[in-house]
């Protein structure tokens, strides 16, 4: 870069004599920096500046950057929310079945046995201490209608998918079992009835044939 006219870094025309004073308050100057008298070139000061350091930034250590890493992981894997979408859903069926059980199954059981009003509130007393069975039965009744639907709406269908593709993948292959050839002693599937090498007769296993579900050769 070419020093500028005004800061060529010969003069222009010799001269003799002291070079010229310049007085400090013609440059510019800086509260937190030293005030330059002996350069003629404003531009120059750059060169002789301190800047003032910015502060250190202070690392994240390594354990707690492994401990937010871990944290970060955990909020964003997939179970987690599948696990809350569940807990939402299971708090308001609860909800349902205990709204149920007190509209229609307390009642029912409050006319069974003769008590008036909410069965929930019945309760008995010994010796001045209150026992509310009534608030137990209520809950037990709605355990059990939550427990059944449950069962029958989601476990017992599920039950019969997982059935049905596990029998698909336990499918029996008909050719899993080997045995050597009795001619050439190459291995060969069980239920073969002729050596794929040596072209030779062999009698087929009964129990590959019997796990195979073919009929047994004569």
């Amino acid at each position: 870069m070419p020093w500028p006219a005004s800061c060529s870094p010969a003069p222009r025309r010799p001269f003799s004599g002291s070079p010229p004073s310049v007085s400090s308050d013609a440059l510019p100057t800086h509260p937190t920096l030293p005030t330059y008298r002996r350069s003629v070139c404003p531009e120059r000061l750059i060169q002789g500046m301190v800047l003032p350091a910015h502060p250190p930034t202070r690392a994240i250590p390594r354990g707690a950057r492994a401990v937010l890493n871990g944290f970060k992981d955990f909020i964003l894997r997939g179970n987690i929310i599948s696990m809350a979408i569940g807990l939402a859903v299971g708090a308001a069926f609860t909800a349902v079945v205990t709204g149920f059980s007190t509209a229609f199954i307390t009642p029912l059981i409050g006319l069974a046995t003769g008590s008036v009003g909410d069965f929930s509130s019945a309760q008995f007393s010994v010796e001045g201490a209150i026992f509310p069975y009534g608030k137990f039965l209520a809950a037990a009744i709605a355990f059990l209608i939550t427990a059944a639907v449950l069962y029958f709406g989601v476990v017992v269908p599920m039950a019969k998918v997982q059935s049905r593709f596990t029998k698909a993948e336990e499918k029996v292959d008909i050719k899993a079992a080997l045995r050597d050839c009795p001619r050439c002693y190459t291995e060969i599937p069980a239920i073969a009835s002729r050596c794929a090498h040596c072209t030779s007769e062999v009698t087929p296993d009964p129990e590959a044939l019997a796990t195979a579900g073919l009929p047994a050769q004569r």
